[in-house]
């Protein structure tokens, strides 16, 4: 295995808050993040980014808690400004949404190519504001972008974690035990089988540095008062959409990520679980 050098991007109790003028609107922004539970792992592998200067707010969450994945969330990181600052302005949205899903596959083939980090995995969720008052959004695992505005709160990206559709929620804490203590699938009863296959394959096949890859590219129209919340899985799991809403309201944006990584959470069924890593960042178009 190669060693590649990888860098902590405003790690566990740092943040960052930065400022910059976009042409008809300002951003302000903070971003924190903070390790889990030691049941979790010993590695934070949550990597994030917020550069306002390129108008560029990107989570990474490393798959597998372990050196290559947090390898894979931190060349992710490191690669994507150096790339999105080359990005060609002069285009229309449309054509400037095709070059970010290049440079994002670009990065994901030298990930499993072993080129820039070692052979990890990592989610992405990644939101690059342009002068337009138009948002390109790229999204592949199970992280979330969300968008409120006028005190109400919209969902922007989709969990790509698919394995509990169908089942009753009263019945999700006993499944995933199931799914997690199952050595095979014969040991899985007939009618949960193909959620299994789902719970097996969901994790491996929408991350960067593993085939297929499932990424999502979308727009987005912001407007003044707009506020952008990206979050890894180990806030979004841990909280219904009334509660996300109440944390991210009425505080500045870092009181509000600082409330979001410090809640416990309200979904009863993670209460079996260790907690995840978490990391926020909170964009505020002003």
């Amino acid at each position: 295995m190669k060693n590649f050098d990888f860098f902590p991007f405003f790690r566990e109790q740092q943040g960052e808050k930065n400022t910059s003028e976009r042409e008809s609107f300002k951003l302000s922004g903070y971003g924190e993040s903070k390790k889990g539970d030691e049941a979790h792992g010993s590695i934070n592998d949550d990597y994030f980014l917020w550069r306002p200067d390129l108008g560029l707010a990107a989570i990474c969450d490393g798959l597998e808690n372990n050196y290559e994945s947090n390898s894979a969330s931190a060349a992710t990181i490191r690669e994507l400004p150096l790339l999105i600052s080359q990005l060609d302005k002069s285009g229309n949205p449309q054509q400037r949404s095709e070059q970010l899903r290049k440079i994002i596959l670009d990065i994901h083939k030298k990930i499993a190519a072993r080129e820039i980090s070692a052979r990890g995995f990592t989610t992405l969720s990644a939101i690059l504001i342009e002068k337009d008052r138009e948002a390109i959004i790229a999204h592949t695992g199970n992280s979330r972008i969300y968008l409120i505005r006028k005190k109400q709160i919209f969902i922007l990206t989709i969990d790509q974690k698919r394995a509990l559709m169908g089942i009753p929620s009263k019945d999700r804490d006993k499944t995933l035990r199931i799914f997690a203590s199952a050595a095979s699938i014969e040991q899985i009863p007939k009618n949960l089988q193909e959620n299994y296959q789902l719970f097996i394959r969901s994790s491996m096949s929408s991350v960067l540095g593993a085939e297929p890859l499932n990424l999502q590219i979308t727009q987005q129209q912001i407007t003044r008062g707009d506020r952008l919340v990206l979050c890894t899985d180990g806030i979004s799991d841990h909280l219904t959409l009334p509660k996300l809403l109440t944390l991210c309201s009425g505080k500045n944006p870092e009181s509000a990520v600082r409330s979001l990584i410090e809640e416990p959470g309200d979904i009863e069924y993670n209460r079996y679980y260790p907690n995840d890593d978490k990391t926020a960042i909170i964009v505020d178009v002003n």
